[in-house]
């Protein structure tokens, strides 16, 4: 028996009671196969569990960068993970093994991980670094992801289409408040790599189990110049902020000399390259001297000693040039948040490959396998706050918290994973000797007598019909959450593995498993190589740029205009978001809607998320984005306040102040007791201060020879507006089609009812002659019998329910019930200068639709109609 019924409980206090049945609740007592981490936990999900969430960024904690509290200099200006994947739950710095990079720097100048193409080194190493200094030098990496900020090193003499896509600015700014230090976006993003191909480096999983998810903390900026830097050249990838997979194709993918086959009139700028090689030789069959060129050679010689001693076998091998083609193809995916409104739509962008098998020759006597390339973009119908349509809120910057899970249809292990549409399909890892057409080195004597033989070996990628074939174990569904509610699925989603490129791996170190964080990715976009012969020093190194590392888009816009190549990362990926982003998380596992639910619940009032389920589109005050006027006493003040301004004015007592505000702007008002205010809100200053004929209350036509006794006990309820001493941004008032909080405190017995809605673009008494509030006929010598009501014709009941953030003061100074102590005989004048026609917004909307009420015994706390409800407790 259940013992947990909310209406059958021994000693309820609450019910639920809809309006025309009565339900009851059930919660049962003997459930054990429920989340207790999203019932119990004030964690995020996994938040200290690294092999579930092996990313995490927070650019307010001194655990992910040093640049928000120390010099912030290119040698430390990384952001680091504050947790690493450890899938063998085994102590990182048992054995760590550390191996050093010395080729990073032919391909890590595209991207400015380092700064030249030669004489570069980084380390890897498979535990953890102990000091700070390591932990976030960009040219140390361990178990914990590390992302550096992109640049490049082009300049306008190297550059072969020199436009205004060279410039990748961001900084660090706070935002006030819990979120603190954000990184503000103006063209620059994060990159870095999980994994590095051919070399004992992964810090997380190739191929998930069964799919993965990623979670954003942005703040979209759509004003202002936001066609800086690669949204400049790329108008239509603006607003990317994610990116996984290779960020580039390999840059010597063709021969250094001759020409290439579609331009046969164009003569190779690397000619003179024939001797670059890298500084890691590797054992080509059996010579030791042989070392790995970095251009791709048209053949080769190596040696076979079979022949006798020395080697004097000459084996001579043809090496075909590669494609850049499938070095991106099915291996780029992003995401981007689309439009220059403050409402973008969110989009997902994968670039596949497609094809199949298609026989050939007349009698069907061979079968070839033609591939195809797609470029797929899905984009929601709708913007992320489009909730909120129709009000202001989406003419201020709001953070949101956006999260993307792909969940593939099939959970796979171990070898599945390769080999079940996975990268076991496409990717072969050969022998260098076999490449040079030396295979019998391989098992020839004496090598094979050595009990430690580790021949030399590299990876291909070959694509193939199986890969096509097997596309159905790639399949999932791809899920959007905006704000912890889901917002657009993209069904029958191909899964995205990212892979190594088509080259050895020296000369790929840290382009392929990339991830970009606020942008997409450059690609080659930056790409620089040697010019003229091979230099003796590095002292001596001039640069430039290769035109076939260039998109053909680049090319048409330079002297290569005709020029054609496969190189399409950038092109389809060169992008980046304008805005701020405070964290990222990523997971090892598809996260469900109640564990996005529960990140939500933790992060919605530190980020003032708006609400989904319980919409709120008042405009909020940031923290520490007000401005601040103190008006000293007895002084008259006009204040005009610009467009999109946030301010704060404190108008101490016996003040009177005129406050213009134009269209959308927040302003807060904090007014103590016995203050005058007159608020304009229009889009043009007509009045002035000088010239108004205001009234003050000094000035109310009374006999003056009536003696006012002293001790009149007048309640003067003008703290209905604001409280003095409340300082928070609900109380904004911006006349539009805001909620009247419910919690807003006043000195009067005015029932403030929660579903008061304030008339929208209404200024209140713009037309009349004086800012005096409605009801003013307080002379104070004024005889009042203790129930006179106010002037006849004014039409403000003493019971009016006016909104309390509303900042017309219509209520403020009815002498209802107020016992004076003037002589009865005593003339109230009749004249005062009150305009009877003000408009008072007494009006409420009465909820028509069935709702329920939520109770206290028998009391009613409160109600509201569209099947929200909210408690007050009474």
């Amino acid at each position: 028996m259940a013992y947990q019924n909310i209406n059958q409980y021994n000693f309820r206090r609450w019910g639920l009671k809809p309006a025309n049945e009565i339900t009851d609740i059930c919660l049962a007592s003997d459930e054990k196969d429920y989340d207790q981490e999203v019932v119990f936990s004030p964690l995020l999900i996994g938040e200290l569990d690294g092999n579930r969430m092996p990313f995490k960024f927070n650019f307010n904690s001194s655990g992910t960068t040093l640049c928000t509290t120390s010099a912030c200099t290119f040698d430390y200006d990384t952001i680091v993970s504050e947790n690493y994947w450890n899938p063998t739950d085994t102590d990182p710095n048992f054995c760590p093994i550390i191996t050093d990079l010395c080729d990073v720097g032919l391909t890590g100048i595209d991207n400015g991980l380092v700064k030249r193409m030669s004489g570069e080194t980084i380390q890897i190493n498979t535990g953890l670094y102990t000091t700070q200094s390591d932990k976030f030098s960009r040219y140390k990496y361990d178990r914990r992801m590390k992302m550096h900020p992109i640049t490049g090193f082009t300049t306008s003499q190297n550059r072969l289409w020199n436009d205004n896509s060279y410039s990748y600015d961001l900084s660090y700014n706070n935002a006030g408040g819990d979120i603190g230090y954000v990184a503000r976006l103006d063209g620059g993003f994060f990159q870095g790599f999980y994994k590095v191909a051919g070399y004992d480096y992964q810090i997380f999983p190739e191929r998930p189990n069964l799919g993965w998810s990623a979670e954003f903390m942005l703040r979209y900026r759509w004003t202002g110049d936001t066609s800086v830097g690669l949204n400049s050249r790329y108008p239509n990838n603006k607003g990317t902020f994610f990116y996984m997979g290779a960020r580039a194709e390999n840059k010597f993918y063709h021969y250094p000399d001759g020409s290439p086959k579609q331009d046969s009139g164009y003569t190779r700028v690397t000619s003179g390259l024939t001797c670059m090689e890298t500084c890691a030789c590797s054992l080509l069959g059996s010579n030791p001297h042989d070392c790995l060129e970095v251009y791709q050679q048209s053949g080769g010689t190596s040696y076979n000693c079979s022949c006798g001693c020395p080697c004097s076998c000459e084996v001579s091998a043809q090496y075909p040039e590669t494609d850049p083609l499938y070095d991106g193809v099915s291996n780029a995916l992003s995401l981007r948040l689309s439009g220059d409104t403050g409402s973008p739509k969110l989009c997902v962008k994968t670039y596949r490959i497609t094809g199949g098998c298609e026989t050939t020759g007349t009698c069907l006597t061979g079968v070839t396998y033609t591939t195809g390339t797609s470029v797929t973009e899905w984009c929601s119908t709708r913007g992320i706050f489009d909730d909120c349509s129709g009000t202001t809120y989406s003419n201020v910057e709001h953070w949101v918290q956006i999260d993307a899970v792909f969940r593939r249809n099939e959970w796979f292990d171990a070898c599945d994973l390769n080999n079940k549409g996975g990268l076991g399909l496409i990717v072969k890892e050969i022998y260098t000797a076999t490449t040079a057409n030396n295979s019998i080195s391989l098992i020839e004597p004496p090598i094979t007598h050595e009990e430690k033989y580790d021949p030399a070996t590299t990876e291909v990628v070959t694509f193939n019909d199986n890969w096509t074939a097997e596309e159905k174990y790639r399949l999932g569904t791809m899920k959007f959450y905006v704000n912890g509610k889901l917002f657009m699925v993209a069904e029958n989603f191909e899964e995205i593995i990212p892979r190594l490129l088509d080259t050895p791996k020296e000369k790929q170190i840290g382009v392929g498993y990339n991830i970009s964080l606020g942008g997409g990715t450059q690609g080659l976009h930056d790409n620089l190589t040697f010019s003229g012969g091979c230099p003796p020093t590095i002292n001596d190194i001039v640069y430039q740029q290769d035109p076939e590392c260039l998109t053909t888009h680049d090319l048409d816009n330079t002297i290569y205009s005709g020029l054609t190549t496969h190189i399409k990362l950038e092109e389809y990926f060169g992008g980046s978001m304008i805005g701020d982003i405070s964290a990222f998380r990523m997971y090892t596992e598809p996260l469900n809607a109640s564990q996005i639910k529960h990140n939500f619940n933790l992060l919605k009032l530190k980020y003032n998320l708006l609400n989904p389920d319980c919409k709120d589109c008042r405009i909020v005050i940031p923290v520490n984005d007000l401005y601040y006027i103190e008006i000293p006493e007895g002084n008259l003040t006009y204040e005009f306040i610009p467009d999109n301004d946030l301010t704060y004015s404190f108008i101490p007592d016996n003040n009177l102040s005129y406050i213009f505000i134009p269209d959308n702007d927040l302003y807060y008002l904090s007014i103590p007791s016995n203050d005058l205010y007159y608020e304009l809100i229009n889009e043009t200053p007509t009045p002035t201060p000088t010239n108004t004929n205001t009234p003050t209350p000094t000035n109310t036509e009374t006999p003056t020879n009536t003696p006012t006794p002293t001790n009149t006990q007048t309640i003067t309820p003008t703290n209905t507006m604001t409280p003095t001493n409340t300082m928070t941004p609900t109380n904004t008032m911006t006349p539009t089609n805001t909620m009247t909080p419910t919690n807003t405190p006043t000195n009067t017995q005015t029932i403030t009812p929660t579903n008061t809605v304030t008339p929208t673009n209404t200024p209140t008494q713009t037309n009349t002659e004086t800012p005096t509030p409605t009801p003013t006929p307080t002379p104070t010598q004024t005889e009042t019998p203790t129930n006179t009501p106010t002037p006849t014709n004014t039409e403000t009941p003493t019971n009016t329910e006016t909104p309390t953030n509303t900042p017309t003061p219509t209520n403020t100074e009815t002498p209802t019930n107020t016992p004076t102590n003037t002589p009865t005989n005593t003339q109230t004048p009749t004249n005062t200068e009150t305009p009877t026609n003000t408009p008072t917004p007494t009006p409420t909307v009465t909820p028509t639709e069935p709702y329920f009420l939520l109770f206290e015994d028998s009391s009613i706390a409160t109600a509201e109609n569209n099947n929200n409800i909210e408690i007050d407790v009474i």
